[in-house]
């Protein structure tokens, strides 16, 4: 097999849980791929069915990708991935669905049977990020990808919070909360904690119309513990960096006092250091985004 696009997240215990897709290259399930998961030791010994073999955190005929995790506060871990449908009336829709396995690898929602549907609309969910939300459960956001209709080819970012037994909370877990929803293309996000239950949302917004068609921006919004939107008025995201420039690629972390620091790249289009990418940062805290 293919083992690739590895996370992970600590044990709590000086250990480590290690999660990755895992693609089948030959048999009857050849292309297929899941998701799975090993617990090490602080030793790096493997700790889950006597060190022989994984455990299997998704599979099913779909195609699990691309897994993101946090610790659930118990030596385990919360693990989000996209599934995308390979056959029949849906085939090539993605949705984001999350699993949580014990520190003994045990599956513990929907009864150990399958996975959480946490974001799953008519469009193409991708991209996911998480963080957890310090009770126990996480908050997961990514990108929607907007497939038919009047707004075909948009992509907005969308968030949804799942608590430590498996149930999304937000909206009345029915659907997502929209993040950052502008008239550009809002994609690849990156997330943080807030510190209060909540979480800080930032992600790249390309612009599609006009004399500024094809710059790119960082855009970057803030949820409450209950999926509020808290900056621009309860609307509106902020653009925390914009130029005339390309920035690109967000990341987050929390600076302790409510909001985050933020890194992007900044790729050069025109002037003097065209073809040039540096690395900035910009400090946002709560006050200032209010």
């Amino acid at each position: 097999h293919l083992d690739r696009a590895p996370a992970i997240v600590s044990d709590g215990a000086g250990g480590a849980i290690v999660i990755c897709e895992q693609v089948y290259r030959s048999g009857e399930d050849a292309g297929d791929s899941d998701i799975i998961a090993k617990r090490l030791s602080s030793e790096g010994r493997p700790l889950w069915f006597n060190g022989e073999k994984s455990a299997t955190v998704a599979a099913t005929k779909w195609h699990e990708r691309k897994p993101v995790a946090v610790p659930d506060g118990a030596g385990g871990a919360i693990v989000a991935f996209g599934a995308e449908v390979v056959s029949g009336e849906y085939a090539g829709d993605i949705d984001v669905l999350a699993r949580r396995i014990s520190s003994t690898g045990e599956l513990l929602w929907e009864g150990g049977k399958k996975s959480v549907n946490v974001i799953a609309t008519k469009q193409i969910d991708r991209s996911p990020v998480i963080v957890s939300d310090g009770a126990g459960g996480a908050i997961i956001a990514c990108e929607q990808q907007t497939t038919s209709g009047e707004y075909r080819g948009d992509s907005d970012i969308l968030a949804q919070r799942v608590s430590g037994d498996g149930r999304c909370l937000w909206l009345g877990g029915n659907k997502s909360v929209s993040a950052i929803a502008t008239t550009n293309r809002d994609r690849l996000p990156a997330i943080t904690s807030d510190g209060a239950g909540g979480t800080i949302v930032a992600c790249e917004k390309e612009i599609v119309s006009g004399e500024d068609r094809g710059d790119v921006d960082i855009m970057i919004q803030r949820l409450s513990a209950s999926g509020q939107i808290l900056w621009g008025g309860g609307k509106n995201a902020l653009a925390i960096l914009a130029s005339r420039q390309e920035e690109r690629a967000p990341a987050l972390s929390p600076d302790g006092r409510g909001g985050a620091v933020l890194a992007a790249e900044r790729v050069y289009r025109s002037g003097e250091y065209a073809g040039d990418e540096d690395i900035l940062t910009n400090l946002r805290n709560i006050a200032m985004c209010i």
